[in-house]
């Protein structure tokens, strides 16, 4: 009799201890408290592992914008750099351009006041020639 006893007996805690569970052995996860919990951290962990691939992506991109904008800073630089020296080169150049159209106009009124002068000595030359008698 205690032969059947400890049959049962073992029996029952067989059903109780693995009975209620599935084929595999496994509990649905809404059921078992610790394999909600690791269902939940690793939702979470795929989660934050696309989080951080997205932000390495934007990281990655914005080096590349960054390291663009740092060539073409170093470019727009570069250009200043030349423009400055040409500024220094010629910068008077528009100073003494209007200077010598400033003398070129003065030439010009002196050059028209001496050629109207000539045609009055001319004129007058003209005229003490024909008022003189012939010899």
């Amino acid at each position: 009799m205690a032969r059947r006893w400890f049959i049962l007996l073992a029996a029952l805690a067989a059903l109780a201890a693995g009975g209620c569970l599935p084929k595999d052995g496994s509990l649905d996860p809404a059921q078992d408290p610790v394999g909600s919990r690791l269902a939940m951290r690793d939702e979470q962990l795929s989660r934050l592992k696309l989080e951080l691939e997205e932000r390495d992506l934007r990281i990655r991109e914005m080096q590349q914008r960054a390291q663009g904008m740092t060539q073409r800073l170093q470019k727009l630089q570069f250009l200043n750099d030349q423009l400055r020296a040409q500024l220094a080169t010629v910068g008077d150049a528009p100073l003494q351009r209007d200077g010598f159209k400033r003398l070129a106009n003065a030439r010009r009124l002196e050059v028209d006041r001496l050629q109207a002068k000539l045609d009055q000595m001319q004129k007058r030359l003209a005229r003490a020639t024909s008022t003189q008698p012939a010899e």
